[in-house]
């Protein structure tokens, strides 16, 4: 899976985690057409963000315990020359390109 598609499901889990509404990780799965074993993934990657991620069973969903922060901004560059990361995201241009991604 390309980094910028990890970081845009990455997105919508979290969109999904603050409106305590995500569901098991069966359902995230389906939600986002990416495996369980990619929901995990996702999960922990965003509990490296915000430590305080839980999972409520009796509603069956996560949520943030102490909220989330404002925003957290992630941001991935592309180098000239740089040509397996270019390829992992999928860009063809030797040119500097910079993708960004806003927790918010």
């Amino acid at each position: 899976m390309k980094m910028v598609t990890k970081m845009e499901n990455m997105l919508q889990l979290h969109d999904r985690i603050k409106t305590k509404n995500t569901g098991a990780p069966d359902v995230i799965a389906k939600a986002l057409n990416i495996s369980e074993t990619e929901v995990y993934y996702l999960i922990q990657q965003l509990l490296e963000l915000n430590p305080s991620l839980q999972y409520h069973h009796e509603k069956s969903t996560y949520y943030y315990a102490d909220g989330f922060p404002n925003h957290v901004a992630v941001s991935v560059a592309i180098i000239a020359g740089n040509n397996p990361i270019q390829k992992l995201l999928n860009v063809s241009s030797d040119e500097p390109v910079t993708h960004n991604f806003l927790f918010a």
